[in-house]
Formats: C-alpha cells, sequence, structure tokens
C-alpha cells in the first residue's frame, strides 16, 4: 500500500493506521509505504498512536517511509512500487494522487466523498464508504476548513476496503 499527501488530519491518517495495526501483522504479506512533507511527524504520530492502541512492541506489519524528494519524473515510479494506493481522506478538493495512481493502472482505495467521487466509482476504484458526515469546528488550522462537513471515515471502513485490496 501506498500513502502519499501532505500529513494533515484530514487526510485521514489516524484511520488507516488503526485500521493497519488491527488489520495486518507482520506474518502477512503487506507492507505501507508513505510518502509525506511531514517525516519526522508522521513516524512520531504513528508511534504514539501505536503505543496508545496496545500495539507496541507487537510484531505489526511493515511500514516504510520514501524520504528522497522526488521530481515529477521520479513520481511514476513510486506509484509503481505499489499494488494500491491507498487515501482515506475526511475530504479532498480533488484528490489527485488517486487520479494519477488509476492512470498507471495502480488500484486505488479511496473515500467516496467529495472530489474523488468525479473520477473513481465502484467500477475503478475500492471505495472507502464514510459513516455518514460529521462537522469540525477545526480542521488542520485552515480558516477555510472550520465548520464545514467532512467524511466520517472509520478504521473499521479502511479495514475492510484493504482487505477487499489483499483478497
Amino acid at each position: 500500500f501506498l500513502f502519499l499527501g501532505t500529513w494533515k488530519r484530514r487526510k485521514g491518517w489516524p484511520e488507516l493506521f488503526e485500521a493497519w495495526f488491527r488489520t495486518f501483522s507482520a506474518s502477512d504479506n503487506v507492507e505501507m509505504l508513505i510518502k509525506t512533507d511531514r517525516l519526522s511527524l508522521s513516524q512520531k504520530n504513528i508511534a504514539e498512536l501505536k503505543t496508545q492502541l496496545g500495539f507496541d512492541g507487537k510484531d505489526t506489519a511493515p511500514i516504510k517511509w520514501e524520504t528522497r524528494v522526488l521530481n515529477e519524473l521520479e513520481l511514476p515510479l513510486l506509484f509503481a512500487k505499489a499494488d494500491c494506493l491507498i487515501s482515506p481522506s475526511l475530504g479532498e478538493g480533488f484528490g489527485l494522487p488517486g487520479l494519477q495512481a488509476m492512470a498507471m493502472g495502480i488500484p486505488v482505495a479511496i473515500t467516496n466523498y467529495s472530489g474523488p467521487t468525479e473520477y473513481a466509482t465502484e467500477a475503478t476504484a475500492t471505495l472507502i464508504e464514510p459513516n455518514k458526515h460529521i462537522v469540525c469546528s477545526d480542521m488542520d488550522t485552515i480558516p477555510q476548513f472550520r465548520n464545514k462537513k467532512w467524511a466520517n471515515v472509520t478504521a473499521d471502513g479502511v479495514s475492510q476496503a484493504m482487505q477487499y485490496v489483499v483478497q
């Protein structure tokens, strides 16, 4: 699996990694590759979540990070490393990585809400169905995002999508 995006709450990383720890162990033939703009923060957040969920010291499926700065010619090579792009976003203007992966023939598991609904359907992607919607008074400290409606993505929904892709 490839998770590609800025390290913001609205990208759904807490639900993704809760699902990851609960769904896969080191004996499963899976790994997560992360490409994000905040390497040390993402590593810290994931380690804290792992501890909080009680998976610290347990043999969980591997998580790796792509640390190089990639240009437009190298980005397709990153996508090509993946068997699936996963994007459990709470909301997107468009969600370009999903479309980029699809254009390369890489399967996509993506939230069925907001921008990605313009190109991701049951016929073209594995859809992560939100459990209704939530209104957040503050999302990623971005003023335009205050008191807006977001997809209520759950770890269970993300887990189901990942299990479907693996099967």
